[in-house]
C-alpha cells in the first residue's frame, strides 16, 4: 500500500509539472527549464473550520498581492477538498520570482502558520531551488528530473 502511494505521489507530480510547462509555455519567452512551483497545504480536523476560513482569507489577501506585485508569478490558485483539506498552488518564472514573492510577503507568511500547520512542497530545476531551502526549512523539495 505504501508503495502505491508513493507512485501515486510521483505521479501526481509528474502531471502537475507538465501543467506548469504548459503555462510557461502560454506566457511566451519563459524557459521551460526555469519554472518553480509551491505548494503550501494544510489538512484541517473538522472543529476548525473558522481556522479554515481565517487561513483562506490569509490567503485571498496574499493572491491580491501577488498578482499586483509580482509581475513574474505564473498562477497561484486556492483550491478546497470538501471541507477539510485546502491547497495553494503557485509557480514563479524562476527562483529569482519565488525568493522575490517571499521577500513581498514575509509580513504575511508567518499570519498562515500561526493559523495552521503547514506542509510545504517546492518543485523545480535543482539551481531554481537551491536558493529556496534556507528561507524554507522543514519543507520539502523535489527536484525535477525529467522533462519535454
Amino acid at each position: 500500500m505504501l508503495y502505491q502511494i508513493k507512485i501515486l505521489n510521483l505521479l501526481t507530480i509528474h502531471i502537475f509539472n507538465l501543467f506548469i510547462k504548459i503555462i510557461c509555455l502560454k506566457k511566451g519567452q519563459i524557459s521551460i527549464n526555469s519554472c518553480l512551483s509551491i505548494q503550501p497545504w494544510s489538512q484541517f480536523i473538522p472543529t476548525s473550520q473558522s481556522r479554515m476560513g481565517r487561513w483562506i482569507a490569509l490567503l485571498e489577501e496574499i493572491l491580491v498581492l501577488t498578482k499586483a506585485n509580482e509581475p513574474d508569478y505564473l498562477f497561484f490558485n486556492i483550491t478546497a477538498c470538501r471541507s477539510d483539506k485546502a491547497y495553494v498552488r503557485e509557480a514563479y518564472k524562476e527562483g529569482a520570482a519565488a525568493l522575490f514573492h517571499f521577500k513581498n510577503m514575509g509580513h504575511m507568511i508567518p499570519k498562515l502558520f500561526e493559523v495552521l500547520n503547514i506542509t510545504v512542497q517546492v518543485q523545480g530545476p535543482a539551481k531554481e531551488i537551491e536558493p529556496l531551502k534556507e528561507i524554507l526549512p522543514g519543507s520539502d523539495f523535489y527536484e525535477a528530473i525529467s522533462e519535454f
